[in-house]
């Protein structure tokens, strides 16, 4: 076995994951996966498909596909693409400029024609016809002026202007009356509610992933999920009577039961199996 059969081999039993885990992940036939673990590379479809087989393969199991493809080359020999230096069948020769003393000659032809044609347009139409017949003088309007005859008002001296007295006011006292105190209102205490809750029933399990992992989720007995979960991907699950799962890592995940935190479930790529069910759920 070569560098990329162990490569890959080693990173899918460190997981502990199946052939057939993978294949049904990744949509690829088990005797292909076997074929590239063992780098039977003749048993596979086609350079193409073949390319394409590692590099999923390598990104399921969190590997570089860059460095899983230069193994892969490695593995078969094949040496890298180079383009094959261009060959010329005939040499080449020198563009012959284009006849531009024909175009100047044709260009001032049609602009002589077309000058000509204006110029007979011009006299025939415009310098044959009468000029326009000169405007009347409009009549100016005749202005009566008008005659103001102002007749001088005399103003009265002080003598004759009348002494007005003025009223002598005087101040009434008016009773202001006394404002009634209303009694005060003391504020009835409203009851206030307080909701029972409603116990939760089932089982409910948060998960926060700290570290990239696989796993297997199984809810009453139905498998739900297969796969690999990114560091900072969370996912809820919920089941009535049994939550099963197995995980690649035990170090990557963070887990709250019916929300109870749970204690780190085991260490740094160690391969595990959890079960909750309503008899073992975790006390707060």
């Amino acid at each position: 076995m070569g560098q990329l059969g162990t490569l890959l081999r080693e990173a899918r039993e460190r997981q502990g994951i199946t052939l057939e885990q993978v294949e049904k992940v990744t949509r690829i036939r088990r005797v292909f996966l076997e074929a590239l673990e063992e780098e039977r590379f003749a048993d596979l479809p086609g350079e193409a498909y073949a390319k394409g087989f590692v590099r999923n393969y390598a990104l399921f199991l969190g590997l570089n596909p860059e460095e899983a493809l230069a193994a892969y080359r490695a593995a078969k020999g094949t040496p890298p693409k180079t383009r094959p230096p261009q060959v010329l069948d005939r040499p080449l020769t020198r563009r012959q400029p284009r006849n531009v003393g024909a175009a100047v000659f044709l260009f001032t032809m049609v602009a002589l024609a077309l000058g000509l044609v204006g110029w007979y347009v011009y006299s025939r139409f415009y310098l044959g016809t009468d000029p326009l017949p000169a405007l009347r003088a409009l009549k100016s309007p005749t202005v009566t002026p008008i005659q103001l005859t102002v007749t001088p008002t005399l103003m009265p001296t002080a003598s004759q202007v009348p002494t007005t007295t003025q009223p002598t006011a005087t101040a009434t006292e008016t009773a202001t009356p006394t404002p009634t105190e209303r009694p005060t209102e003391t504020p009835t205490a409203t009851p206030t509610y307080t909701p029972t809750p409603t116990p939760l029933t089932g089982i409910r399990v948060e998960m926060e992933v700290v570290a990239k992992t696989y796993i297997e989720v199984t809810l009453d007995g139905k498998q739900v999920f297969v796969g690999i979960l990114e560091k900072g991907d969370s996912r809820v699950w919920s089941a009535e009577r049994e939550f099963w799962m197995r995980v690649g890592n035990a170090a990557g995940l963070k887990l709250k039961v019916n929300g109870v935190e749970v204690g780190p479930l085991g260490k740094e790529g160690e391969v595990l199996n959890v079960t909750y069910t309503l008899d073992n759920l975790p006390k707060p």
